[in-house]
């Protein structure tokens, strides 16, 4: 195995192609399955719900998007009362920063908010499933500004 295999010949009697499993493939399949051919891995919860497709899917669509659509009940934004189910299923790292399409990366958000990213707005969830939303300049939006900074001066005492 080295860095720089040599090119493939399909007329090559020597050319031997096959899977992980060493199931043969012919060389000619493998020459078209790798110039417009692409594995893609699905992994799915035990419900059989999709929650990653890869980096070959761009939009959040079916299971997929029901179940970023799950993750709220209405727009994720502070103060926005627009219903989940008239959102859209949002790439929180957004896809050109190479955001994965999967529930763990979506939010629901209305088209307005939705096209605040564009002006360098962010929306992040915590690991006890708070959603934060920041500006810019990185400031957090909304009322979790004002908790968080409230934590910061006086912290919460240790579970014991």
């Amino acid at each position: 195995m080295g860095a720089n295999p040599a090119p493939l010949d399909p007329n090559n009697a020597h050319s031997y192609c096959h899977t992980a499993d060493g199931t043969p493939v012919d060389p000619f399949d493998m020459i078209v399955a790798a110039t417009i051919g692409h594995v893609r891995h699905v992994v799915l919860d035990s419900a059989g719900v999709v929650l990653n497709m890869g980096r070959k899917q761009r939009l959040f669509t079916g299971a997929l998007r029901d179940a970023v659509m799950m993750h709220s009940k209405r727009c994720t934004h502070p103060g926005c009362s627009v219903p989940a189910d008239h959102c859209q299923a949002d790439h929180m790292l957004p896809w050109a920063n190479a955001g994965p399409t999967n529930s763990i990366n979506g939010d629901p958000q209305c088209g307005h908010h939705n096209r605040w990213k564009t002006s360098g707005y962010t929306t992040r969830r915590d690991p006890k499933g708070h959603w934060h939303h920041y500006r810019p300049d990185n400031t957090e939006l909304g009322w979790r500004s004002q908790t968080n900074a409230a934590e910061q001066i006086f912290p919460m005492p240790a579970a014991s």
